[in-house]
This record gives C-alpha cells, sequence and structure tokens, in this order.
C-alpha cells in the first residue's frame, strides 16, 4: 500500500505535534488500552509506544514484528484479529 503525502500535510501534523502534549493525562486513563507499533517504524520510534504504554494504567503494547510505519495495511488480517480479541476482553 502506497500513501500520498504533501507538504502541507507534514507540516500540519508537525505543528500539531510540536503544539500538543497529552503525556500529563495518561495517567488518568481508565479504559482498557491496546497500543501497537511496528518494530521496524522508521516514521515513529517504537520505544515511543513502550513509553506510551508504560505511562497508561493497565496498557497492553503490542509489537508487529518485521513491521512498519503502516503495518495495518500489511498484516490486516493478523490485526482485525488482534483488536477484536481485545475488544471482546475489554467488553
Amino acid at each position: 500500500m502506497q500513501t500520498r503525502r504533501t507538504s502541507a500535510g507534514m507540516q500540519g501534523q508537525l505543528a500539531a505535534m510540536g503544539h500538543y502534549n497529552s503525556t500529563k493525562q495518561l495517567t488518568e486513563l481508565e479504559c482498557p488500552t491496546l497500543v501497537t507499533c511496528g518494530d521496524r517504524d522508521a516514521v515513529v520510534p517504537p520505544s515511543n509506544s513502550e513509553s506510551l504504554a508504560r505511562r497508561i494504567p493497565g496498557a497492553r503494547l503490542r509489537t508487529w514484528e518485521g513491521a512498519g510505519h503502516f503495518f495495518w495495511a500489511h498484516r490486516t488480517a493478523e490485526v482485525c484479529t488482534e483488536l477484536a480479541q481485545f475488544l471482546e476482553s475489554s467488553d
């Protein structure tokens, strides 16, 4: 799968990331949380997902081996199964 990126879109994303910080609010989350990432993500380092999962009470981290930023597009069936299991267990 290929995506098109525009410089305006990228600038908007970077601006939003630079102005918003929810880190302090993560410890207040009270809902089941699944954090997912690909272990070969070149856009957002997997260490960010690890940090996020550590800060959210009871969060579960699922790292997709051999997958990049768009892991869900390349491992669709596996991701859907994982999400369905997570949602069922959170019901």
